[in-house]
């Protein structure tokens, strides 16, 4: 009898979202320069790779790990001023890149009704 792979747990998938987002970011950041790239990917993800995972990052903010993970999956709509204040300054991320971060995430071709940006 073979075995199904085991499906990833919620743990390891948003891990691996924000490793891929901040992977993303940091290339783009290199190849773009100056040019305007704050809407190309999920700052959200970036912000809590950048203070090293979702465990440092839950810690740094001083809030459960828990939370991250209903941020990471419901956005920042119901989440305390103070809270997103502390992972911008912790991070190292502009406030208001973090508060575009409302809903779920989708990929800016999804927010375009499917259209690719230049």
């Amino acid at each position: 009898m073979t075995r199904l792979p085991k499906a990833p747990s919620r743990r390891e998938r948003w891990s691996e979202f924000c490793a891929e987002q901040y992977q993303k970011a940091t290339e783009m950041m290199i190849r773009a320069g100056s040019q305007e790239i704050e809407g190309r990917w999920d700052w959200l993800g970036f912000a809590v790779q950048r203070l090293g995972g979702i465990a440092k990052a839950a810690a740094a903010i001083g809030v459960s790990r828990q939370a991250i993970y209903t941020w990471l999956e419901e956005g920042l709509a119901r989440v305390e001023f103070r809270n997103v204040a502390r992972l911008s300054e912790a991070a190292d991320v502009p406030m208001v890149y973090l508060m575009r971060r409302m809903g779920p995430y989708e990929p800016e071709n999804q927010r375009n009704g499917g259209a690719q940006s230049n």
